[in-house]
């Protein structure tokens, strides 16, 4: 289920704004959904269950480039790297030596990533709705159109510095919280980190 929500989160990702002051966040995520180029960040992520119990906590780095190529890593509390090169998603679990190769688009079809990498109008498959402040941020929630998804909504978070937070909540009343710290947008971002190399013993399935 992790893993299914990190994807989720990852093509949220792709539509990324830089801070643009006196705008609503619906605004703000439309007004740059044509310019995001890339984003790198450290990463904190908790998942709670149904009664809001936390059941996880892990922390990485995550590099974005549109379309469909990334980078999330998990340094704690396990080691697991998630790459998409635009054509192929790799899941390397660390613990179990095993990488799992998928096509990019089937393994994101029921994600906010093919809508929003693949340059199609928000309006056509999600519903936008901007739910004004909470707390110090200003939050967009976005819901499919579409009933055949495993998510129930997105929210974005912004604040000062652009998007600071996501929240996901799946269909199994799972929620997942990212926040997002030493952040860079639009910056070049060699093609390298986009690969993931097979390290002698470990098993590749699906290639």
């Amino acid at each position: 289920m992790a893993n299914r929500n990190m994807l989720f989160l990852i093509l949220a990702l792709l539509v990324w704004p830089l801070a643009l002051p006196a705008q609503t966040a619906t605004e703000q995520m439309r007004a740059f959904y044509e310019e995001a180029r890339s984003f790198e960040a450290f990463f904190v992520q908790e998942v709670l269950d149904e009664e809001m119990e936390r059941v996880q906590l892990a922390e990485g780095r995550v590099w974005l480039r549109r379309p469909d190529h990334f980078r999330w890593e998990y340094s704690a509390p396990y080691e697991q790297v998630i790459v998409g090169d635009g054509q192929k998603l790799r899941m390397y679990d660390v613990d179990l030596a095993q990488i799992t190769v998928r096509p990019i688009d089937k393994a994101l079809a029921s994600t906010p990533v093919m809508l929003l990498a693949g340059g199609v109008e928000l309006s056509e498959q999600f519903e936008v709705e901007d739910l004004g402040e909470l707390g110090r941020l200003q939050w967009v929630r976005i819901l499919p159109e579409e009933a055949d998804t495993d998510f129930e909504d997105v929210r974005l978070g912004f604040g000062d510095d652009g998007l600071e937070a996501m929240e996901l909540i799946d269909s199994f009343d799972q929620t997942t919280r990212i926040r997002f710290a030493e952040m860079r947008f639009n910056h070049s971002i060699d093609d390298e980190r986009f690969r993931l190399e097979v390290p002698e013993g470990v098993d590749v399935v699906g290639e």
